[in-house]
């Protein structure tokens, strides 16, 4: 089964922590770019991760969410990340793209 993985860290000031973004099920403004975008569709898996505090959780994407105009400094499209049932899980790390997301085709 695919997965998408976006990192949610905790330690970082003016970014949406891991807590919140499991509770609100819903990522802020992720650079996904369009290798990963058109792979990320409803129903696969979505696993965030807080690598600092060694947190996961595992849940459903719901949408993507375009945000128009909004790219990240390389030209990357931003999206919204929409989720639902969101719990956590044991920490397992997961590998990231300097963006902190990542697409695994077969997820374990």
């Amino acid at each position: 089964m695919p997965c998408l993985v976006i990192h949610a860290p905790s330690n970082k000031p003016g970014k949406t922590s891991f807590k919140k973004t499991v509770a609100d099920q819903k990522g802020n403004r992720y650079a996904i770019n369009s290798k990963i975008a058109p792979k990320a569709q409803p129903g696969c898996t979505v696993i965030v991760l807080d690598k600092p505090w060694k947190q996961r959780a595992e849940g459903i994407l719901v949408e993507l969410e375009f945000l128009t105009g909004d790219k990240a400094g390389a030209g990357i499209q931003r999206y919204n990340v929409h989720m639902k049932g969101l719990k956590q899980v044991p920490y397992k790390p997961e590998r990231l793209n300097r963006n902190g997301v990542n697409f695994i085709e077969d997820c374990p």
